[in-house]
């Protein structure tokens, strides 16, 4: 996952929490940004989103015989580009592009080609703590808060308007320059055996 904000800092600033925490660097340096007050970064997300009938469907729980996934498989070749364009501008505690599923993030089908974009706008410490309280206490309810700004993507960019913010590209450090994420259908087919 790509993450801007307090994820970019906390994954520049624990490389030299390295030696004294080792491996809870991470939480060290998030504890040690979120004590020092939230800064927020200013730049433009833009991205091609689901909505309408794909987005309630993609925004719902993946397991055996997901209905939304059984959908994508039945369609063939490559997808085309799905969705509208939407571009947000502003200043962000922290944005994030993922395709897992996380407390923050917790719809996510492996094949339908589709991530979570995610931003919280800038805003105070009790704000942000009882944001991500509600998350951690019923994964999703997040979604429908209009301090939680969530979109389902096939295709993002984030343009910081500083140079000297950073992304955490799965826990290592970016410039940051323009970043931009796609995922692509159906790419890979896995086969196991049966025993």
């Amino acid at each position: 996952g790509v993450g801007w904000g307090v994820p970019g800092r906390v994954a520049q600033e624990s490389e030299g929490l390295r030696d004294m925490f080792g491996v809870y660097r991470y939480t060290a340096s998030t504890v040690r940004n979120i004590a020092g007050g939230i800064r927020a970064v200013e730049g433009t997300i833009k991205m091609r989103v689901l909505d309408g009938a794909a987005l309630a469907s993609a925004l719902s729980s993946c397991g055996p015989k997901c209905a939304h996934c059984a959908r994508v498989n039945e369609q063939l070749g490559p997808a085309e580009p799905a969705g509208r364009m939407v571009e947000v501008t502003g200043k962000f505690v922290l944005a994030g592009l993922m395709k897992t599923e996380r407390t923050i993030t917790p719809y996510c089908h492996l094949a339908d080609g589709c991530f979570d974009v995610f931003a919280i706008p800038e805003t105070d410490l009790l704000t942000l703590g009882g944001l991500l309280a509600k998350a951690a206490s019923k994964p999703g309810v997040q979604v429908a808060d209009p301090k939680f700004q969530h979109w389902k993507a096939t295709w993002a960019s984030i343009q910081p308007s500083d140079p000297n913010d950073v992304f955490n590209v799965d826990g290592e450090v970016a410039e940051g320059t323009m970043i931009e994420v796609s995922v692509s259908r159906r790419a890979l087919t896995v086969f196991a055996a049966a025993f």
